[in-house]
């Protein structure tokens, strides 16, 4: 089984992924964007990353910005 995520070019030359999408980004300059093939194991070390950079809050101990994702709150953490 392979992983189809979608990462900017500059991290394919660097080979360090440092923001992917499940999605084609529908941005300005997503011509830079390109789809690859990874692992499952890379995929969950790359989701586990990204977990690892936001922490749970509650909403009136925090500044924004903060995202709602159902009943739990999150914000980045300062990395």
């Amino acid at each position: 089984m392979r992983v189809y995520i979608w990462v900017h070019k500059r991290d394919v030359i660097n080979n360090e992924i440092t923001n992917y999408y499940l999605w084609r980004p529908q941005m300005t300059c997503h011509e830079n964007y390109v789809q690859v093939s990874i692992t499952p194991d890379e995929f969950t070390r790359l989701e586990e990353k990204e977990e690892e950079e936001w922490e749970e809050i509650s909403p009136l101990d925090s500044p924004l910005p903060i995202i709602d994702i159902g009943e739990r709150h999150y914000k980045k953490r300062n990395v």
